[in-house]
């Protein structure tokens, strides 16, 4: 019922022939009455105030009930007005007690049950669909097509489910929802806790729905929800908001807490398309469009929308099948100490090289992963990558060799991050002196209390911490003294503009006196020329890094550098 008053609030008030038709009836009725019996002599204005808002209410409520287009209920109403509109008349004139207790009574109580009949068929009829799709669907309930985890249908009977919903409905949405960090849950804590987890939101969806709505699980971390009938747009949002609300309040699982959120694409029928398979196609494109604008967010489906995302989802899983394929690889930048004009260190880079596009830009895919989950396993990979070449270049040639590796927000913000980079180092057989986490200055301003927890705990495990990017970002100056830090590394935006530039060379030399006054080294990026080097020389810079001392190498490359110009181990 709630459904058919909302799609009756959303049509168009075009019943003039029904309510003009009742209008004369009751002026009908009001003539007669008024013919029929003399008017009292004194009159209760409190009563016939409360008659006449009754019947007022009664009758904006009549337009409404019309489109619902039920007879029994449309019958009952009209009935109910009669009777309110005697009611108010018995307020003006003397008439007999008779008409009171049998004329307009009888009507009330005609025109109640009516309305509650019309509720109860509705109620009824709702239950026959509900069972009539199940038995359609499934008739046998076979294990098959549904998910074993979940209890709720899966993708084999998603199509056929929604091209079912799609004849007698009018309207109806289809909502893809996706699990932002079912991968980073099932990363730290285990498969049991995200089991646990698509099993909790499979209840919330289920809580969530209507009878007449079905949940599937059509994916790993993936659902659909299709709501009948949808009656416009607002409906579906306000079921999509009230998941993301439903998902995203934490929660324990196996002691620990989780923070969970979902992406969610709209779709509407009839229309953004009137197949299944458009529909489907629709909704993914949205929920993909809700990724990218963030996470825990929804989307409606637009043609704006779809022009956009086809590249990038095309590159999504082009990546995805990079990595799985082993075809990311690490390239590393050599970092020059100042002091002994020596190589103590090396930046592990991330590099993609497509089979049509060529080398594509760092930021292009890495940004991708990130709005995918897919940067989890890759930073892990990476990292672990990382640890293992550098170790086996300290075995090669001593001395004191250090690999620096980029954490993204989505790396940074994983529970128990220095347990997995300990086993990481554990498994490599390098020490933890060895390796550099750089970090950027807006992940500081996220979550002040869980940076600083974090961060410790990678300063007790002996991993060195360098902000990277400095200057850019809006960290307060404090926090370099109350963090845990060990070096803070330049922007190159700053260095491209020395010698020449005022600006750039103050800003510069007052990061370095800053660094140094907190105890941190200080290294520079993007070094491209002679006199950068030479400025920054002067200025007591400790390391630099950038295409005037190498660009990125291969691992090869980088091997026979360090054996070449590496820091000599003290004796």
């Amino acid at each position: 019922m709630p459904n058919k008053l909302q799609y009756a609030c959303s049509r168009p008030l075009s019943l003039w022939h029904r309510g003009g038709g009742l209008v004369l009836l009751a002026l009908g009725i009001a003539l007669g009455w008024f013919f029929a019996f003399p008017l009292k002599s004194s009159f209760d204005i409190s009563k016939i105030i409360l008659e006449a808002v009754i019947l007022a209410a009664a009758s904006i409520t009549y337009p409404f009930i019309v489109r619902l287009d039920r007879n029994i209920l449309i019958r009952g109403w009209e009935l109910l007005l009669c009777s309110l509109l005697l009611g108010l008349l018995e307020e003006f004139t003397q008439e007999p007690r008779l008409w009171d207790t049998i004329i307009e009574g009888a009507l009330r109580i005609l025109g109640l049950t009516l309305i509650a009949l019309s509720f109860y068929r509705s109620q009824q009829l709702s239950r026959a669909q509900l069972q009539k799709n199940q038995a359609t669907e499934n008739p046998d309930h076979h294990p098959v097509q549904y998910d074993t985890l979940t209890g709720l249908p899966n993708h084999t009977v998603l199509r056929n489910r929604l091209e079912q919903a799609m004849g007698p409905a009018r309207q109806l949405a289809l909502l893809c929802l996706d699990l932002d960090r079912l991968k980073e849950i099932n990363d730290s804590f285990g498969h049991e806790a995200g089991d646990r987890e698509l099993a909790r939101v499979a209840k919330v969806l289920q809580d969530c729905l209507e009878p007449t709505d079905t949940a599937l699980r059509i994916g790993g971390d993936e659902f659909a929800i299709i709501q009948t009938p949808a009656l416009g747009v607002d409906k579906a949002t306000l079921l999509a908001q009230r998941l993301l609300d439903a998902i995203a309040r934490p929660h324990k699982i196996l002691g620990h807490e989780i923070h969970n959120s979902a992406s969610i694409g709209i779709t509407l029928f009839p229309n953004d398309g009137d197949k299944a398979e458009q529909l489907l196609k629709n909704a993914d494109i949205a929920m993909y469009h809700a990724k990218h604008e963030g996470q825990n967010n929804y989307q409606l489906y637009t043609p704006a929308i779809n022009a956009r995302a086809h590249p990038r989802m095309a590159l999504a899983k082009e990546l995805q099948r990079a990595f799985e394929t082993d075809n990311l690889y690490l390239q590393f930048q050599p970092q020059l100490n100042l002091a002994t004009h020596r190589t103590s260190g090396f930046e592990a880079l991330l590099r993609w090289r497509h089979p049509q596009h060529g080398m594509l830009a760092r930021q292009t895919f890495i940004r991708l992963a990130e709005e995918t989950g897919l940067i989890v396993p890759i930073g892990a990979w990476a990292l672990e990558t990382a640890c293992q070449t550098c170790m086996g270049w300290r075995q090669l040639r001593a001395g004191p060799l250090r690999v620096a590796v980029n954490l993204s927000p989505r790396q940074f913000r994983q529970p128990d991050l220095a347990g997995s980079i300990a086993t990481i180092l554990e498994k490599t057989g390098l020490a933890p002196s060895a390796l550099e986490i750089e970090v950027t200055e807006g992940l500081l301003l996220e979550d002040m209390d869980s940076a600083f927890n974090t961060l410790q705990s990678l300063s007790i495990l002996g991993v060195h911490v360098s902000v990277d990017d400095f200057g850019t970002g809006h960290a307060s100056l404090s926090y370099l003294k109350n963090l845990p830090f060990d070096s803070i590394k330049i922007d190159r935006s700053f260095i491209h503009g020395i010698p020449a530039d005022s600006e750039s060379r103050t800003i510069t030399k007052a990061v370095i006196a800053l660094g140094h006054s907190l105890n941190l080294k200080v290294v520079a990026e993007g070094v491209e020329t002679p006199e950068q080097l030479l400025y920054l020389q002067k200025q007591g810079c400790d390391l630099v890094q950038g295409y005037f001392i190498s660009k990125p190498l291969d691992v090869p490359e980088a091997q026979r550098w360090w054996e070449e110009k590496g820091e000599k181990a003290s004796s």
